[in-house]
Order: structure tokens, then sequence, then C-alpha cells
């Protein structure tokens, strides 16, 4: 048979068959299970519940199956952890009666641990996928702040450098139209200076702005200077 078999006799279990696999799955000899009682013989199988489940086949002549079966067999000397799918069958006489139990069992381990590692698998993936998912959603989320500050910063940036730019413009034809008064033509033109510094510094800061991480920069600032540029920026709005 290419499954482990054995014949139990009498509700005593005794061992009256029991091919090589049988032999192999319980890690005995012949001479130490033939014609022994199945308890006497694999008394590490004592206490696994199979002396209920064996005594309930005998009572009620129903076949008992189950799978993935955890049972403990000395092997080599030591304790193994064994998975088995087994059948219980009654043994009937022609007139009904249960004489004995015929025993089929198949070892599973290696395909249930198989089983069990290929499932803690896919819950350490699925646990992967979920933080990867986690960490894409925060990359998206950043991204996305990101890019509205960008457009903040582009808008603020365009409007404070129209300004001064605004005022050379403007100062530069005011010049044109008085080259023929020297002190007026001077003043604005000192005007179109002051503005191409404040145009140069403005760019400046917007550089400077960009390169910063977002890691908190403190400076002290001097709210007087800011409220002066703020002014001469718009000096002409202002007059206007």
């Amino acid at each position: 048979a290419p499954v482990a078999t054995s014949i139990l006799m009498t509700r005593q279990l005794i061992v009256v068959q029991a091919n090589a696999l049988m032999l192999e799955l319980w890690g005995k000899t012949s001479e130490q299970v033939m014609n022994l009682p199945l308890f006497t013989g694999i008394p590490e199988a004592t206490g696994q519940g199979f002396e209920v489940i064996l005594d309930n086949v005998f009572i009620t002549g129903e076949r008992f199956v189950t799978t993935e079966h955890v049972t403990y067999l000395k092997r080599k000397g030591a304790l193994e952890i064994t998975i088995l799918n087994f059948v219980f069958e009654p043994l009937r006489e022609v007139d009904g009666s249960i004489p004995g139990i015929i025993v089929v069992a198949n070892d599973v381990t290696a395909l249930a641990n198989a089983k069990k590692q290929a499932q803690d698998n896919a819950v350490e993936l699925e646990k992967i996928v979920e933080t990867r998912t986690s960490e894409l959603k925060a990359s998206n989320d950043q991204l996305l702040r990101t890019n509205i500050e960008l457009e903040q910063f582009a808008y603020v940036s365009s409007h404070d450098l129209q300004e001064p730019l605004r005022k050379i413009q403007t100062f530069s034809e005011l010049v044109c139209n008085n080259l023929d008064k020297e002190e007026v033509a001077r003043k604005y033109l000192g005007k179109i200076d002051t503005s191409a510094s404040r145009m140069a510094t403005l760019i400046k800061g917007v550089l400077s702005y960009s390169k910063l991480s977002e890691a908190a920069v403190h400076t002290t600032v001097d709210l007087n200077v800011v409220l002066k540029n703020v002014l001469d920026d718009f000096e002409l709005l202002i007059s206007q």
C-alpha cells in the first residue's frame, strides 16, 4: 500500500499487522510493536486523545477521519511533531461485530509546513504591500503639498518681482521725458537704481528660499526694515 496501514484487534488495541510505512511513521521496529497493545509499543502516543477516539469507533461502529492532526511521535530518541491525515475504520465480522480497527495514515508534515510557510509568506507580503502603499501615499501627499507650495511660491514671487520692474519701467520713461532737466533726471535715475537693487535682493532671496529644506530656519528680522521695503516697493501705487 502507498500509505501507512495497520490493524488493531480487540479493545486492548493489539497490533497484529503494520506495514513498512506505518513502522517508519511510528519510528519503531516490528519487534517493538507487533502483538503488543498500541500504547505499550508506542507509549508517547498516550494522552494525545487517541484512546477516546479508538474506543468510540468500537462503541459506535463509525469511521473516524481527520486531516492535519498534530501528533507527537518519538523518532531516533527525540519527540517530533508529526502532522497526519488518518482514518480509523471499524473491522466488521459477518455478524456485524467489530473485533478490531483498520488504521490508514499519511504523513503530511512537509506539506502542512509548506502550506503554513506559504500562508506566513502571504501575510508577510501583505504587510509589505500595506507598508509600501502607505509610504507611497505619504510620498504622494507630500508631493501634492509641495506642488501647492510651489504654485503659491511662484505666484508670490512673480507678484513681488513685478513691482520693482514696474518702477524701473515707469522711472525710465520719466527720465526720458526729463532729459533736459538734469536734477529731475538724476532723481529718477536714483529711483531706478534703488528698484534694481531691490529686485536683485528679491531674486537672491528667492534663490535662497528655493534651496531651503523643510527644516525650520530661524533668524532675527527687523520689521521696520521689512515695512520700509514694502513702502518702497509700492511707492508708485501709494502715490497713485
